[in-house]
């Protein structure tokens, strides 16, 4: 019996909707979306619950794969097929809206939203098929005598022709029997699987479409595992990046491929398990190929379930990122490189608006990047802001900009900065940014400036100079100024090359030249005056002055001579010599030297003795030229009393003064002046007459006696006060030796060991304090006689200080905190550590020592202007006002310390290491509140 086809009936038309539609997000890359395609076998929607924008099936694949595409850099939203139609779930009464929509609009997968718009599931002509179970009537009976025969159940496909073509059926014929078990007919069930074959070989094409596409990327290992991480495909791709044929690795454990190490640590089964959480994983890490190297990969493992929620395994998408990796390397390289050159570095985006600063450049200019924002850019730091902008408008236009400008820091500072500024393109060649590489150069500028000014002196020097090299042998002549030529008539030329005795000439007999010549073999100072030769043969008297030069390893490398031409001051002193010779006879009888001077006005002379010239080294004719140069070269100090003196000669009729005078070599000689007044016969004063005594000796030993009682006097104070501290500081330590040791004489035998130990400590103890006392006299001794070294060395400031506390407490034995602060994490410093050691640890001990007991001592760090600052603070007994003034003095202690034990050298000590330092210490204190020091000291001194 044959039928027509019915009608399709389904029981549900739900059915044909798939609820669990695969979906991912826009930014999604097509590699994932086709890793989750092939393991769910499906289609995918792309978008949100809220909003589908698309959809990418295998027939999209192909075409994408077609086209060309990287599929390495795509995401599934350039690539996706656009949906603008879903079927609302309250609007599907009938199985053939979504078909006629389907055709309509050439889809192959339609979305199903409910009423709000979120998303349901999908309908595809696959899904409709598989809900597709017609039973038609008046197929063929086939096999039906078989069944009746044999009694038992046949399934089989039938192909049966109808007017609209071919269709294929799924039939299952089964016996009824009676209660005797006999057959009496055949019942038979169709299921119309047309469209269900039909799907199948389309998905079978579809799915060698879609392993041809992953077979054939090549950067991309993707396979798939089972729940328990076993490898159940491979792809060209993995082949490539790991080097496993896939036979050899199929059925193998994925963690292969990790580090022992990782596991060890299980670290492949703890990624299975978060994947599996999650649905999704992604990671990166090294791993291992078959040859035993070592590769960067970025990993997604992705869960991959049924319609149920059952686990059927994960897929897996490898990236190999061991290039990236290393370009990552490299620049965190160049960014550490960055990071720690001494260069100030600076980038900016194309409008010049800085968006990196390197910490060098917050150290040199005082600005954090934000703060520099903030006040309007780099241009703040250009001393002359028009230069920012020449320097911006070159880089703009990619143009490199190398020179030296002038910059100035936060605090107003300037420097000269070497800039070297350049434009940043891209891989096109566009400008993107401008980087900046600050130099300072401030100290250099300086240095060059001083050496610029030095020789711009000594070619203006009115001496002549020259320098020879002594490296070379012979020692010749390398350089000489224009002062030399012009007194010699030699030029620079002529000169060069020769040694010192080419102005002497012929005449080598003078016994200078032999002194001359033993200070150059030793390398010491010599000044001698000699007979030399011009060019054009004339005789001039040279005061020859050399100095040697030694390098930094202490070898002597060069002579520099001064010589001065002295032929006038040799004509000067044998005119002299003859006017002392007629003037001898007046002279011997006094050494004094005669005058007369006028009795009002600047008292200029009017006459002077010619021995003016052997007691002040001046001229007669000095004093007679200029009126006012008695009283100009009269001691500052003493020109007013000596002014108020002579204003009442005129009453007195005489005056004895003394002062002092300053001596043609620049030091000050003691006078004892005695005059009179000579008045005319009317009584009129006329001029004052008198004479100078030298009496510098007198004064220097009156001085020196002076100097000599005032030390004695210091001297018998600071032993009398050492004699009372020793006798004092000494006695406590010394009895405690003293009971310990007769203690332990006579009855250690008697004692455990564990009080003889407490005898012997107190006894260590005390020679310990004994020993302090004697380093702190000789610290001050070797203080008192210059002998006090300066040794500075480079060290971290703020770490010495913690560790300097650390040591303070562990020595005192005390309960007593000190707390220290700084705000800087590090203070690089040049100072003498063992200095400082005694500055600190004697401040820190004393504030404890005058501390109440559970007291803290605050200790703070600073820094301002390039200067350490020390605070150290206590709440102790303070220093009363009277004393305060003579804290620094040796051996000199407050009337309040009481019973305290001290010596009263270690404010001294510290007050001399300061100095030393070129430090500033102040303090101030409030009896009974407590006291503050503040040490301020150079940081690189």
């Amino acid at each position: 019996m044959q039928a027509l086809p019915q009608p399709i009936e389904l029981q549900s038309l739900e059915s044909v909707i798939d609820f669990s539609p695969l979906t991912v997000a826009p930014e999604t890359p097509v590699l994932d979306a086709i890793a989750l395609m092939a393991a769910r076998g499906q289609s995918v929607l792309v978008g949100s619950a809220s909003q589908v924008l698309g959809c990418f099936t295998e027939k999209n694949l192909v075409q994408l794969v077609a086209s060309g595409v990287d599929l390495k850099t795509a995401k599934i939203c350039e690539v996706m097929q656009t949906l603008s139609i879903a079927l609302k779930v309250s609007e599907f009464q009938v199985l053939a809206l979504p078909l006629s929509l389907l055709y309509q609009h050439q889809l192959d997968l339609l979305p199903v939203v409910d009423d709000q718009g979120q998303l349901v599931g999908k309908i595809t002509s696959q899904s409709i098929c598989r809900a597709m179970a017609q039973v038609t009537e008046g197929i063929p009976a086939v096999n039906t005598r078989q069944v009746i025969t044999s009694g038992i159940p046949i399934g089989a496909e039938e192909v049966v022709p109808f007017a609209d073509g071919l269709h294929t059926y799924l039939s299952v014929k089964f016996p009824l029997k009676n209660v005797n078990t006999i057959t009496y007919a055949v019942n038979d069930i169709y299921t119309d699987i047309t469209n269900q074959e039909f799907a199948e070989q389309e998905l079978h094409h579809s799915e060698k479409y879609f392993r041809l596409v992953v077979e054939n990327v090549k950067d991309y290992a993707i396979y798939m595992l089972d729940p328990g991480g076993r490898i159940m495909s491979w792809n060209s791709g993995a082949q490539c990046i790991t080097g496993y044929q896939a036979a050899e690795i199929i059925e193998q454990n994925f963690s292969c491929f990790f580090p022992t190490e990782d596991i060890a640590h299980a670290i492949p089964n703890q990624q299975l398990e978060i994947a599996a959480a999650n649905g999704r994983y992604e990671f990166e890490g090294i791993f291992v190929r078959k040859d035993g190297s070592h590769f960067w990969a970025n990993c997604i493992l992705t869960a991959l379930r049924d319609e149920t929620g059952k686990l059927l395994g994960f897929s897996k998408v490898t990236r190999d990122i061991t290039e990236r990796k290393l370009v990552e390397e490299s620049l965190l390289r160049f960014h550490k490189a960055i990071e720690s050159t001494s260069d100030a570095i600076a980038i900016a985006d194309i409008t010049g608006e800085d968006i990196y600063v390197n910490p060098a450049f917050i150290e040199l200019f005082a600005y954090t990047l934000e703060e520099l924002q903030t006040v309007g850019g780099a241009a703040v730091i250009f001393k002359h802001p028009h230069e920012y902008r020449t320097i911006l408008n070159m880089l703009q236009r990619g143009e490199s900009w190398r020179s030296e400008v002038t910059m100035q820091t936060r605090c107003g500072k300037s420097l000269q900065i070497y800039l070297r500024a350049d434009a940043i393109k891209d891989a096109t060649g566009k400008i993107v940014g401008t980087v900046n590489i600050y130099t300072d150069i401030t100290q250099r500028k300086q240095v060059e400036e001083g050496l610029r000014l030095r020789d711009r002196a000594i070619a203006a020097s009115r001496n002549g100079i020259l320098i020879a090299d002594v490296t070379i042998p012979g020692g010749p002549i390398i350089y000489v100024n224009p002062a030399f030529e012009q007194m010699t008539g030699y030029t620079a030329t002529e000169v060069i090359g020769q040694n010192f005795r080419l102005l002497p000439g012929v005449d080598i007999n003078q016994p200078e030249l032999k002194y001359l010549s033993a200070a150059m073999q030793a390398g010491r100072d010599c000044t001698v005056t000699l007979r030399n030769y011009r060019k054009d043969g004339s005789l001039f008297w040279n005061e020859l002055n050399i100095s040697p030069v030694y390098d930094a390893d202490g070898y002597l490398t060069h002579y520099i001579a001064l010589q001065t031409d002295i032929t006038e001051r040799k004509q000067a002193e044998t005119a002299l010599l003859v006017s002392q010779q007629r003037l001898q006879y007046l002279l011997t009888s006094s050494p004094a030297v005669i005058y007369t001077c006028k009795t009002s006005g600047d008292f200029g002379a009017i006459f002077i003795s010619e021995n003016i010239t052997a007691m002040m080294g001046y001229e007669a004719r000095e004093f007679l030229a200029d009126s006012s140069f008695w009283y100009s070269h009269i001691h500052p100090e003493n020109q007013a009393q000596v002014s108020a003196e002579l204003l009442d000669v005129l009453k007195k009729g005489e005056y004895n003064l003394e002062y002092r005078f300053l001596h043609q070599d620049g030091t000050y000689r003691w006078i004892y002046d005695q005059g009179k007044v000579v008045l005319d016969e009317a009584g009129h004063p006329l001029e004052f007459v008198g004479y100078w005594a030298d009496i510098t000796n007198r004064k220097q030993l009156e001085q020196e006696l002076r100097v000599a009682l005032e030390t004695e006097k210091e001297l018998n104070e600071l032993k009398s006060r050492f004699i009372s501290m020793t006798s004092h500081e000494f006695r406590t330590p010394l009895s405690t030796i003293l009971s310990s040791s007769e203690l332990l004489e006579h009855y250690s035998h008697k004692w455990t060991q564990e009080k003889q130990l407490t005898h012997l400590r107190r006894i260590q103890t005390a020679v310990t304090r004994m020993t302090e006392m004697l380093n702190d006299v000789l610290i001050i001794g070797k203080a008192e006689v210059g002998k006090l070294e300066y040794r500075p060395i480079s060290f971290d400031l703020v770490e010495y200080c913690r560790q300097l506390v650390e040591e303070v407490e562990l020595n005192l034995h005390n309960q007593r905190l000190i707390s220290f602060s700084s705000e800087y994490k590090h203070m690089p410093c040049c100072m003498d550590d063992k200095l400082l050691a005694h500055i600190l640890s004697n401040l820190l001990s004393n504030a404890i020592k005058y501390s109440l007991d559970n007291s803290t001592v605050q200790f703070t760090l600073t820094c301002q202007n390039g200067r350490a600052v020390f605070e150290i603070k206590d709440r102790g007994i303070g220093i009363p006002e009277e004393d305060q003034h003579r804290l620094f003095e040796s051996f000199h202690r407050a009337k309040n310390v009481g019973t305290i034990l001290g010596t009263g050298l270690g404010l001294s000590i510290v007050k001399k290491c300061v100095d030393i330092h070129q430090g500033q210490i102040s303090v101030t204190s409030k009896l009974g509140l407590g006291t503050i020091f503040t040490v301020n000291l150079p940081l690189n001194n």
